[in-house]
């Protein structure tokens, strides 16, 4: 199709875009990278845009400049793909309330937080309970204090393969991780998957021989 692989538009695929707002919008909704392909006004205008970014939070990145800093705009982007960060203004990623609501949808967005609120205790928190190797992003000043780590691997068992070095025999720290474990169900635990999987197979009764099929035949 016109949009699949490249910025360049042949004239009537442009005329009927630019055109035709009832088709734009139908376009944006089944794609929203389709805003790429849009003149600089259509990428300014807010209708346009929200429509492509509630159909792909990443599609952000080809908003306008004023649009990348609308509130609006950026958390319905947000509520797609938090990682859609990372095309919000710097003011916005700035912003607790927007700040959070990405961390919500993906911890991984704590990439793109700005760097005063990636010492927030409850930011940092907020990234690990979506995405446990969040903890490696958390700056040093906030991940060596002990009760943070505890809070951390409390709030997100998986944290605890992703501690500074120093803490990672500390006894209460498992414990508070393997409670987080328990109160899911072993069966979500990944550090026993592989030793349940195991006795899960020595418990299976041994395979028909060829000739005991014929026999069952």
């Amino acid at each position: 199709g016109p949009f699949a692989s490249d910025d360049s538009l042949r004239g009537e695929d442009r005329a009927l875009l630019e055109g035709n707002r009832d088709f734009l919008v139908a376009a944006l909704q089944e794609n929203g990278a389709v805003l790429r392909l849009l003149p600089d006004a259509l990428r300014d205008d807010r209708e346009v845009v929200l429509t492509a970014v509630r159909e792909s939070g990443g599609a952000l990145m080809f908003a306008s400049e004023a649009l990348r800093g609308d509130s609006e705009v950026v958390r319905a982007a947000l509520a797609q793909n938090g990682t859609a960060l990372e095309y919000a203004s710097a003011e916005l990623r700035r912003d607790p309330e927007i700040v959070l609501a990405a961390l919500q949808s993906s911890g991984e967005a704590f990439r793109y937080v700005g760097e005063e609120l990636k010492l927030r205790r409850e930011v940092a928190l907020a990234a690990v309970r979506t995405w446990g190797a969040a903890l490696e992003e958390v700056p040093y000043a906030v991940a060596k204090e002990r009760d943070f780590l505890l809070d951390a691997v409390r709030a997100n068992g998986d944290a605890l393969h992703h501690l500074p070095a120093a803490f990672r025999s500390d006894k209460e720290i498992t414990m508070a991780a393997r409670e987080f474990w328990a109160g899911r169900g072993a069966d979500r635990d990944p550090s026993t998957i592989a030793v349940r999987a195991e006795h899960f197979l020595m418990r299976l009764p041994p395979p028909v021989k060829v000739e005991d099929r014929r026999a069952i035949g």
